[in-house]
């Protein structure tokens, strides 16, 4: 049984290094898509997609309401 678990560990040890060692040779940077922590409230960030995607289309729309939804009220506070 511990055989097994070795021969495994090993398979997929050497198919993580396998993987770096392909990112280091091919000499490009890592790039995260259009959200990550652009999702994330708080935290401002540029997309950099030429056509945001439709999710992120209505979480702009949302946060677009919210805000406006706010901005009424603290009038109807003032007033």
């Amino acid at each position: 049984m511990m055989q097994v678990f070795i021969v495994t560990f090993i398979i997929v040890a050497l198919a993580v290094i396998g993987m770096a060692v392909g990112v280091l040779l091919s000499d490009r940077r890592l790039k995260g898509s259009c959200g990550g922590l652009n999702t994330i409230q708080g935290l401002e960030g540029s997309c950099g997609c030429e056509k945001p995607c439709e999710k992120r289309l209505e979480r702009e729309r949302l946060e677009q309401e919210r805000l406006e939804q706010e901005r009424l009220q603290q009038k109807a506070r003032t007033d």
